[in-house]
């Protein structure tokens, strides 16, 4: 409802800032992709205490689990918005010389498309402990419910630490991708990597293959920049506070 019109819009009037915005946001998801990397390496102690509290907080029930995780769910929200409305770009992109009716209804399809598909599925599988413990629960003891939901139960966080990898390489493959299709240069620089590899291997998938893990290098070193560009301008800024 806020992507699609808003796409339109810009297609219709500024088209030449198609591609800047898609830059522009291709930069943030490797920044995004990056500082999360970063963080896992070097603050893995914090994150230690963060996953402390979070399992103590779990045992008091007065607690606000939302009130709690409200930082992380927005850097959800925003990250996924921004991916969202890349892939709608993205798309209109594709259907540029389509006339506008059938851009609405091909852009509402794919917006209706992630929105209850991809997202339901994700959505689902965020909620499969909760499924789990419910059938923990309400099962009889030793019965295929119960043996059932304690599968959930082990295979959820499982899930979520593949889906965490993916999700961090997809944001390096999006955004270094869009990056590298933005700029000619890297785009011809690219295009040779994928031959030269399926030259080299006499595959073609492989050269494809090569390509993206070419644009998820270009991501992670975008990202990197801009992880010390950020924390330059923190430091800054905290030596101005601190006089």
């Amino acid at each position: 409802m806020i992507l699609v019109p808003a796409a339109l819009l810009i297609s219709a009037f500024m088209p030449a800032a198609i591609m800047w915005l898609l830059m522009v946001g291709g930069a943030y998801l490797c920044f995004e992709g990056t500082e999360k990397i970063l963080h896992s390496i070097f603050h893995k102690d914090a994150k230690e205490e963060e996953k402390a509290a979070r399992q103590a907080a779990l045992l008091q029930p007065e607690v606000d689990m939302v009130e709690l995780e409200k930082e992380k769910i927005k850097g959800a929200i925003r990250t996924d918005f921004i991916l969202s409305a890349e892939i709608i770009v993205i798309s209109l992109g594709s259907i540029a010389a389509y006339t506008l009716p059938l851009q609405i209804v091909v852009l509402s399809f794919l917006a209706l498309l992630f929105t209850f598909g991809i997202y339901g599925i994700v959505a689902g599988i965020v909620k499969m402990d909760d499924v789990g413990l419910w059938m923990l629960k309400r099962g009889k003891e030793g019965g295929i419910q119960q043996a059932f939901g304690k599968g959930l139960l082990w295979v959820a966080p499982q899930l979520m630490k593949v889906l965490s990898f993916v999700g961090t390489l997809a944001m390096f493959i999006v955004g270094g991708g869009i990056i590298v299709h933005g700029i000619p240069y890297l785009s011809h620089i690219n295009h040779e990597i994928e031959l030269w590899v399926a030259n080299l291997t006499h595959v073609h998938l492989l050269g494809t293959v090569g390509s993206l893990g070419a644009q998820v290098v270009l991501g992670f070193t975008v990202g990197a920049l801009l992880v010390g560009v950020m924390s330059a301008w923190q430091a800054v800024n905290r030596n101005k506070e601190a006089h």
